[in-house]
């Protein structure tokens, strides 16, 4: 008896610690964000195949389409911040929606899409120049890193570029046809994104004033290569 008593206190034990060693690692497998698409009429009626893309700061994507009910799902999203994207045919695109994941987290984002009228597409509720913003912190993140390790800069040289950089993004935005060009840059690549920020006299200002003019040329020609 005192043996079948020992045994059951065992098998409860590890029935117990692979219980908490399962809890603990189910946070590591990201989170999942889900929500609801529809039109913007007074009924709001569902949108079947909405492509949702949600993109990382390194330019990972991870995508998935609304259902006939028009939920989407994605699961198994990395911490961190994104930028959603959806588009159909017939739709105007929603470009830039904002959203972080946290490990374990069930994320809901709802969002709204306007039908194309002919030539005409109704006015899209977003915030561009937050959106612009946005993608551009993202990418200056990894682009003031690349910069630090190709020229050997010490961390309070990085962090002063990147500090000079985003302190003329605000004046760059300013400008209506800096926008549009920003704005149209958004559903390509980070490198050409780059490109059309390395075009600014403000930005080209913030690096010159923490590289040396060859050196920013180097990163001129190395972003070009890229693209």
């Amino acid at each position: 008896m005192t043996r079948l008593i020992f045994s059951l206190i065992v098998v409860a034990f590890v029935g117990m610690f692979s219980g908490i060693t399962f809890a603990q690692d189910a946070p590591a497998n990201g989170g999942t964000l889900r929500g609801m698409i529809t039109d913007v009429t007074p009924e709001q009626k569902p949108i079947e195949g909405v492509e949702v893309k949600i993109v990382a700061q390194d330019g990972t994507e991870y995508t998935t389409k609304t259902d006939a009910n028009g939920d989407y799902k994605k699961s198994g999203i990395p911490a961190g911040r994104y930028l959603i994207h959806i588009s159909k045919e017939g739709y105007g695109k929603r470009l830039g929606k904002a959203v972080t994941i946290v490990n374990g987290g069930d994320h809901f984002v709802p969002l709204k899409m306007s039908k194309m009228d002919g030539s005409h597409v109704e006015p899209q509720p977003i915030r561009m120049d937050a959106v612009v913003k946005m993608r551009i912190e993202f990418l200056l993140q990894r682009v003031t890193e690349s910069v630090g390790k190709r020229y050997d800069l010490d961390e309070g040289a990085v962090k002063a570029l990147h500090k000079s950089i985003l302190d003329s993004i605000d004046s760059v935005l300013l400008k209506a046809e800096s926008r549009s060009a920003f704005a149209k840059a958004l559903d390509n690549s980070n490198a050409v994104l780059l490109n059309v920020l390395l075009a600014r006299p403000a930005c080209k200002a913030a690096f010159t004033e923490h590289l040396s003019a060859a050196q920013f040329q180097d990163y001129l020609d190395f972003a070009a290569a890229r693209q």
